[in-house]
């Protein structure tokens, strides 16, 4: 057999191998996560986070405690915990913010690299601020309970969410403009606004559809 026979089989059976191993192996920062709608999707993450990289922290949301010429101390929601985060000039901040538009009180989302064992002091890799730059949700959900100008809605087991309704524009399925007053606990609604995952809140709410109305008959 010659050289050049031997050498394009060997070249042959590698890429075989290489396209079977790209379609079997799952990278390890790939994620399942499923929505609140119920349906599963793949997510795909590269950004650095405690249990993916040695050295990093994803902080998750955190309310500014005080701030520094070139650090701010926040405490984050879910544990309370404080961190204190440093900011250097290869932090990125998010949507046109800086560290010297962030005020005491802002909510922000930071990841980045830990600098001591207990994870409590963090370098910055990117910053975003919620309160300037509010996280905008969609969500479908049956009404439970009904508060002047609030709804809450069951969205899914163990999660219900207030909407705050002011200045809200309420329509139908059929996209017919209805009033708020004809909403009833057991309809089934669609609202997007802004999300605090938090508080379980959703504000400044442009569009409500009431999917029960009108309602339908036999």
């Amino acid at each position: 057999m010659s050289k050049n026979k031997t050498f394009r089989r060997l070249s042959s059976a590698a890429l075989l191998s290489l396209a079977v191993y790209s379609q079997t192996v799952t990278p390890a920062w790939a994620k399942e996560v499923r929505g609140l709608d119920g349906h599963s999707s793949v997510r795909i993450e590269r950004t650095l986070r405690v249990q993916r990289k040695e050295n990093a922290e994803s902080v998750g949301r955190g309310v500014v405690k005080s701030i520094s010429s070139s650090s701010l101390i926040i405490t984050r929601e879910k544990d309370n915990r404080d961190f204190n985060v440093e900011v250097d000039s290869k932090t990125k901040f998010y949507k046109n913010i800086s560290l010297n538009s962030i005020k005491e009180g802002h909510e922000l989302g930071v990841t980045g690299k830990t600098l001591t064992g207990d994870n409590s002091i963090i370098l910055a890799q990117s910053i975003r601020d919620w309160t300037v730059n509010p996280r905008v949700g969609s969500f479908r959900g049956k009404v439970i309970k009904i508060d002047g100008s609030q709804l809450v809605i069951s969205v899914r087991n163990n999660y219900d969410l207030v909407i705050v309704t002011d200045k809200s524009k309420v329509v139908d399925r059929l996209g017919v403009v209805t009033d708020l007053s004809k909403i009833r606990v057991g309809d089934s609604i669609k609202a997007k606004g802004n999300w605090n995952e938090a508080t379980k809140t959703l504000t400044s709410v442009a569009l409500i559809r009431d999917l029960s109305l009108p309602m339908k008959t036999n």
